[in-house]
């Protein structure tokens, strides 16, 4: 299987232009925020509305997704934010460098570096402990920094590189390609996860996810996934979800399955929920269709 790979900037090797500040550095590196694929989170007493159906099986399943994808994302910053928690060990003109920290097995650094007025790349190498100069790339990318809300860039995970200097991380293999963007239209993240092993499966897989937020906060989520939509006890149904979300949790999701029990048959789905991730409609174009609720309870 080919590898994710990812090659460690020339530390020390500053282009020509001003040189960044430490701050302007660390502000480089794009937070757990920027990269945030969160979906607004169900209050504690929804208001109600509409009549309930029951859980949102769309909407639900994208909550899920949601924070799973957010979650390793946030795993893999968080080691950065780690080591830029303390001073760097190494500072050049409009560079800068930290670690290594030790882990149980294995040793981390982290660098920085300007490539010129607004661009930066930025790299997380491991190495065993022990090991003279042998880093890998667990994680590294580029960005372009206007201010904190004019931004873009990109960062590209090895989660194989991970797991082999941290047995306990997953997935165990694969990696991610994740461009964002901020502006005045709003903040948006794109994510391929590709060959992606988990622990417990064999077969890889590829997803990919796509996260918009509008300076209204209202959230477009739009993934595939495999679910038991026929409620035969295997999730093996294709379902693509776009879904869009209001700031208070309420949402629609228009959904296409296919594969599974529908052989080569599609089948076309709109779901909608309240704050509190309880259906408020659901309609499918199955023969016969089914319909339950009142569309008017679409927040969209």
């Amino acid at each position: 299987m080919a590898r994710f790979a990812l090659v460690a900037p020339c530390v020390f090797a500053l282009a020509c232009g001003p040189a960044a500040t430490l701050d302007q550095l660390d502000a480089a590196v794009p937070s757990r925020d920027v990269l945030s694929v969160a979906l607004p989170p169900p209050p504690p007493v929804p208001a109600a509305t509409c009549a309930t159906l029951g859980p949102a099986t769309f909407g639900q399943a994208t909550h899920d997704v949601s924070a799973t994808v957010d979650g390793v994302l946030d795993g893999v910053l968080g080691m950065a934010d780690q080591l830029r928690a303390q001073p760097p060990s190494a500072q050049g003109s409009g560079e800068a460098m930290w670690g290594p920290i030790q882990g149980d097995a294995s040793e981390y650094m982290f660098a920085v570096q300007q490539q010129g007025g607004t661009a930066f790349n930025f790299f997380l190498g491991g190495q065993a402990q022990g090991a003279q100069d042998a880093w890998q790339g667990v994680f590294g990318g580029s960005s372009d920094v206007i201010d904190a809300q004019h931004r873009s860039g990109e960062v590209d995970v090895n989660f194989g590189v991970m797991h082999d200097l941290d047995g306990t991380t997953d997935p165990i293999s694969g990696g991610a390609a994740v461009v964002f963007a901020i502006d005045d239209d709003g903040r948006r993240v794109n994510a391929h996860f590709g060959q992606i092993v988990s622990a417990g499966a064999t077969d890889p897989t590829d997803n990919d996810y796509a996260f918009i937020e509008a300076p209204d906060h209202t959230v477009s989520f739009a993934f595939s996934t495999k679910l038991d939509f026929d409620g035969g006890g295997v999730a093996d149904e294709r379902v693509h979800i776009d879904s869009k979300w209001a700031a208070d949790g309420s949402g629609v999701a228009h959904v296409t399955i296919t594969d599974g029990s529908l052989g080569s048959g599609e089948v076309h789905a709109v779901e909608c929920w309240d704050g509190s991730l309880a259906r408020t409609y659901a309609a499918d174009d199955r023969a016969p269709g089914v319909e339950e609720g009142s569309a008017a309870c679409c927040p969209f």
